[in-house]
């Protein structure tokens, strides 16, 4: 009886000292950083839109897609922010069954390498324009989770990297 007792004493132990280590303190400068989306939950559509990209390119998003304009807010005073592309992940549930996630990657198409900076105490906006979601979706209905990524930089110079950054967002999508 009293080495059950002592083995769970050990386990115990050993999983709370798990717990502790992989409680890391939030990155402050992170912490600073807000994201909104406009509107609050875009309007899907079932046919396909063409339009033209920075470069001039004329791009086509098959059925079906969405287009919202991203806000992010800088609230640092000494750090800006480089988002250096998006990370969407579309979740949705099929008229066929089943559960899709489709993948999407907005990354920069020509110069300069990233798709955003955001100075200290700026909010800055960017249009994405998500397609190619499963045309199987019930109501036409995704949850969304859009994952922010790039680096936090020099307030005025956003080629000087100083440390990673990413952030997740939430909503929906109908």
């Amino acid at each position: 009886m009293i080495h059950i007792g002592k083995k769970l004493i050990v386990l115990s132990s050993l999983f709370l000292g798990l717990l502790s280590c992989s409680n890391e303190d939030p990155d402050p400068r992170v912490e600073k950083v807000g994201i909104e989306i406009q509107p609050s939950e875009p309007i899907v559509y079932d046919f396909d839109y063409k339009y033209q990209d920075a470069v001039g390119d004329t791009v086509t998003l098959s059925k079906n897609y969405f287009q919202a304009n991203i806000s992010i807010k800088n609230d640092n005073t000494d750090y800006g922010i480089v988002v250096v592309g998006f990370i969407i992940e579309a979740t949705s549930s099929s008229t066929n069954g089943g559960i899709k996630t489709d993948n999407i990657t907005i990354a920069p198409v020509d110069t300069p390498p990233y798709l955003l900076f955001v100075s200290p105490s700026v909010t800055s906006n960017y249009t994405i324009n998500v397609g190619n979601l499963n045309p199987k979706a019930q109501g036409l209905s995704y949850s969304i989770k859009l994952t922010a990524k790039g680096y936090i930089s020099d307030p005025v110079n956003p080629s000087i990297q100083i440390d990673r950054f990413s952030r997740e967002f939430f909503f929906n999508a109908r």
